[in-house]
Formats: C-alpha cells, structure tokens, sequence
C-alpha cells in the first residue's frame, strides 16, 4: 500500500501517524519517543521540522538513560540529518545534538566517530564564541578514568584541553579547575611533570576558593592520576578518601567508585589484607547496579588479584 503512494502523500500520512499517536499517548509520550520520532522525521517535508529534531533528540537523550547508546547514537544521527538540511541551522542547537551524538558514540565504542562528532563541536563552539562549550567539548572528549587508555599520550585532547583553558575566562570556575586537572591527566604519559604539578595546584586553589565538593571530588581525582607514582603513596592515602567523601556529598557515584579503586589499589600496596578484601567486596556490590555496567571490568580484575594473592592461579587466570 505504501509503495502505492506518492511522496508527498506519504509524508501526509507519517505527520496525520504522528499526530494521532501525540494525542493517544498524551502524558506518557515520553514511553514512546522512538515510535514519533520515526513518524514525524518521515513526515518532512510535509512535517514540522522543529517537532522532528525534538522528537528524536529526547529519544537520543531517554536512550542514553537507559544505557542504549546505539539507539541514542542513530536518534541523534536522524535530528542532525534533518538539522544538517536546514538552509540556515542554528548553532546553538546544532552543537548541543552534535556533542550529544559524540557522547553516546565514545560510549558505544565508536571512538574514530566520536572523535570526528567532538572535532565538529569544538568548530561550532569556535563559531559561537562561547568558550564554556568549547569547555564541554574538551571535557567529553578526554575519557573518564574508566576509559582511560593506558600508554596513550592524545594531542587532539591535549590540543583541545588548552585551547578550552585558554579562552576562558581566568576567573575561578569549576569548568576552569576542571580543564586544569583533566590536562594534568593527559600529560601523564609525556616528559611533563613540573606541569602537571603546576596545573594540579592551581587546580586545587580553584577548587578550595570554590568550596564546591563536586570540584573538589573531580581536582583530588586528577591529582591521583596526574601524579600517580612511588612517591605518591601517602597522598593517595588521603585522598582516596577525599574523593569517594566528596563525590558521594555530591551525588556523584561513579566518581565515589573511582575513589574506591583508589584506596582498595592503596590498601593492596599497603599489604592491609583485610581492608583490602573489605573495600574489594564494596566495590563489586556496588558496581552491580546496571548505571555502572562500564566498571566491572575492575570488580573482575580485584577478584582475579586477590586469586593470585591467595595462590589460587586457576581461578586467577580463568578471571584475568
């Protein structure tokens, strides 16, 4: 029957779909994103444009929710074609889905795409003039410490990173602190450790004068990995424990996680058996909650350290 009808007649048909499903849904609309976003981006040109790219731009947003990047990144893809059409787009929105699409790409594995998505948001950002974007854009592409790349020395984040501290602001922000602890990280694996001290001071200053404990989690974190190393084993003491206080006053539980790696790794180093095998048991109760699927890889990899500790190497293979 489709195949029957005419271009136009069938986008008619997709927006009268669309529009008969707004009103059978009503309030629980939110249930059914996926079903009227396919409808009314079939509807165009016949079709609101604006209603289309919302309609699949909340998609995107409830299916990263639910940790369906995939669908998140093909709802976001379907917005920006429609964005992408418009003779004259408008900026604002088209970095929002753009960085968005980038997001749930780096989350669903596709790294190469997401790069490009992220490249793409910082020229948008440039565009706009408004370095706070260009902030976001450098602070989604450096990956958090669970994606983080062993080895790896990255110059588009580098590159990004310092071109979002140089047009901020100089004024004390938690995206400045933020910038400042992040390029700390990236450094790690380059001939830089007089920077990275500098940029973890001056990070921490922020933060303090700040008083925010999201900042304070997110700076005490980065000097953990900034500096990680012999030396640092004190420090790491304390500051494992400032991180996981800090994030969980903030609300923050995957940053509460990443302070546990801290302190079970610390406590391994101490050779503190039973407080090691306590805070281990912590984390992989917690990492069972679905949010935290992305950072059980280190429940497993805790459980297949303490196996080769006991000296069960069976076990400690079959987990490794």
């Amino acid at each position: 029957l489709c195949e029957s009808l005419s271009t136009v007649e069938r986008a008619n048909l997709h927006r009268r779909v669309g529009e008969a499903l707004e009103r059978l849904y009503g309030t629980d609309a939110e249930e059914h994103l996926t079903e009227l976003a396919y409808h009314f981006a079939e509807a165009l040109p016949a079709g609101e444009e604006g209603r289309a790219i919302e309609y699949a731009a909340a998609a995107g947003r409830a299916a990263t929710e639910r940790l369906a990047f995939e669908e998140a990144v093909r709802q976001y893809e379907r917005a920006l074609v429609i964005v992408d059409l418009a003779p004259d787009p408008d900026d604002s929105r088209l970095f929002d889905l753009v960085l968005a699409l980038g997001v749930a790409q780096i989350r669903a594995g596709m790294r190469d795409s997401a790069r490009e998505a992220f490249r793409r948001a910082a020229n948008i950002a440039g565009r706009l003039g408004e370095p706070e974007r260009l902030a976001r854009v450098a602070l989604e592409v450096a990956p958090g410490f669970f994606a983080i790349e062993t080895g790896v020395y990255d110059p588009l984040i580098v590159s990004l990173l310092e071109d979002a501290l140089a047009a901020l602001p100089p004024a004390d922000s938690a995206l400045r602190a933020k910038l400042l602890g992040r390029l700390a990280m990236a450094l790690y694996w380059s001939d830089s450790l007089q920077r990275r001290k500098q940029l973890i001071e001056e990070a921490v200053e922020i933060a303090n004068r700040l008083g925010d404990p999201a900042t304070t989690a997110y700076v005490t974190h980065a000097s953990v990995v900034a500096l990680w190393g012999p030396d640092s084993f004190d420090d790491r003491a304390v500051q494992s424990t400032v991180v996981i206080e800090k994030a969980e006053e903030a609300g923050d539980q995957e940053m509460s996680l990443i302070g546990r790696v801290f302190r079970v790794v610390t406590l391994l180093e101490a050779a503190e058996r039973e407080d090691f095998d306590r805070e281990v048991d912590i984390f992989c109760r917690l990492v069972e909650d679905p949010r935290h699927v992305s950072t059980r890889w280190y429940a497993v990899l805790f459980r297949a350290m303490r196996a080769a500790i006991d000296g069960r190497f069976d076990d400690a293979e079959y987990l490794a």
